[in-house]
Order: structure tokens, then sequence, then C-alpha cells
């Protein structure tokens, strides 16, 4: 059976194509969350979406870094967001874009990379937590 060439040409392109998004998922796999992290991403960001404070305050740890003010607190940062709620719009905006592991125990959550809001999450004896959610330097 003959077949013409073009139709090679692109079975050849295809199988070219496969190779090279295999070989690069292979590596980002390697970078991939914890499934622990991941769900708790995901539970933080639905949370910050429904407005949820309870649920929220149980994802954090104690010493929540939220300002560069010197608060470090998870209470105060929940009283600041039912003040205002861009800081939760803003939350769920970052989990849901570029989160990756950072140092051992840590996820990073880098928003726009620029001095926009960013997140990280740090691995704990009771999961994952929200360890920090600020923005600027």
């Amino acid at each position: 059976m003959r077949v013409p060439i073009h139709k090679l040409g692109i079975v050849l392109v295809c199988t070219t194509c496969l190779s090279a998004f295999a070989s690069g998922a292979e590596k980002k796999s390697s970078r991939a969350l914890p499934k622990e992290a991941a769900e708790a991403i995901r539970t933080v960001a639905y949370s910050a979406m429904k407005r949820d404070f309870m649920t929220l305050r149980g994802l954090m740890v104690n010493e929540f870094t939220w300002s560069f003010g010197g608060d470090s607190d998870a209470n105060q940062a929940i009283d600041e967001w039912k003040k205002d709620g861009r800081y939760l719009t803003e939350l769920e905006r970052v989990l849901r874009g570029n989160c990756r592991p950072a140092e051992a125990g840590h996820i990073e959550c880098s928003g726009r990379g620029d001095l926009s809001f960013r997140a990280g999450f740090l691995r704990t004896p009771k999961g994952w937590k929200l360890e920090y959610f600020v923005e600027g330097d």
C-alpha cells in the first residue's frame, strides 16, 4: 500500500511533538505538588471564594505573615480580611495560578511574580497550612 509522502510528514511531525511533550511532562512531574499540598491549596482557594473564614483560619499557621509591618498572627489577618474583601479575591486568584515546590516542606504561589500578592504553604505535623499571604517586597 502506498502512503503519500505528505501524510508521512504529518506523522513524523506529530511523533516529534509527542516525544517533546512527553519529555517536558517528565521534567514537570519531578516538580509536581504533593497530593496533600494540592488539596490544601484547592481548599484554601475555595474557602476564600466562599468567604468561609472559619475554614480559612483552620488552614493557616498561627504565626501567619500577612503584613510586613510586623503583623504575624492569623487572627489579625482574618480580622483584616473581613473588613476588605479584596484580600480574599486576590488570595483565590493567586492560589489558582502558579504554585510550586520551593525548599523542603514549602510551597510557593507566586501570583504575577512582581510586587503583587503571593502566598506560601508549610508542611506541618497537621498537614499543609497557609503560612503567608503578602503583597509587596
